[in-house]
């Protein structure tokens, strides 16, 4: 009987991811992402919603694409710092879209649950929209918005071909077989530990410098290595320092 169960769960779970990643993209599902969006404003103690950015602001503007955990204490440390550095940062919330399943499960720390479920490309058209929406914006002064991703969310801005962006974060991902960085000149910092459980049985992510050997090929480009064991990297002093220095002087440039 526990057989059949399990198999039957299975079976539904597969049938789910593989139906749903198109049915996820349909634009009237889509743009839940951006409109359930968490926004970190300066001015503003309390987060907000994308309803705030209609008023104009002298500020930059980051957006921010969380794991595949979703918004949890991580980005909330993260929008807080950022904002504190003067930003406006924007969270678009992917478990917002009616039917996203999570394609991770971080008790095991175990990534691609589902084989057939694209995650890239999912993640990769919210954070297009969410440049769309941003150019839509006019008081925005386009020419100073940033882009940060961590995890699943680092994975997307780092292999991202949606461009003109400031500069770019990627925290909690590892590069792998080549760097696929794609934002032309702009600055890119990789922030990484030393020891990242979600990586430790992949044999390509065993050698931490590995970012920073594939970025001497690419000017601009740096990593942080974050010494210890960890995954997630706003509880750490250095991360937020290298995140200040490299965005004041993003900023200046």
């Amino acid at each position: 009987m526990r057989f059949l169960v399990a198999l039957f769960s299975l079976v539904i779970g597969a049938s789910v991811a593989a139906m749903s990643l198109d049915e996820l993209l349909e634009p009237d599902k889509l743009r839940h992402s951006w409109a359930k969006a968490v926004v970190y404003e300066p001015d503003s103690v309390f987060p907000k919603t994308v309803d705030v950015l209609s008023q104009p602001s002298k500020y930059p503007v980051l957006i921010y694409l969380h794991g595949c955990a979703g918004l949890n204490d991580d980005s909330r440390e993260w929008g807080r710092f950022i904002r504190g550095l003067g930003f406006i940062v924007i969270q678009p919330d992917s478990f917002a879209i009616p039917g996203r399943k999570s394609n991770c499960d971080p008790q095991t720390q175990k990534t691609m649950i589902f084989k057939d479920f694209d995650t890239f490309k999912l993640r990769n058209r919210e954070l297009l929209q969410a440049r769309n929406e941003l150019l839509k914006l006019q008081w925005l002064d386009q020419r100073r918005v940033f882009l940060m991703g961590h995890s699943e969310g680092g994975m997307t801005v780092s292999r991202t071909r949606v461009d003109s962006f400031r500069g770019v974060i990627a925290s909690g991902y590892w590069c792998h077989q080549k760097l696929e960085v794609k934002h032309g000149a702009a600055p890119f910092l990789f922030l990484n530990w030393r020891e990242d459980p979600w990586f430790a049985e992949r044999a390509t992510f065993r050698n931490p410098t590995i970012c920073q050997q594939l970025a001497d090929q690419r000017p601009g480009t740096t990593q942080v290595l974050l010494d210890g064991r960890g995954h997630a990297t706003s509880g750490s002093p250095e991360a937020k320092e290298a995140v200040e220095r490299f965005l004041k002087a993003a900023l200046t440039e």
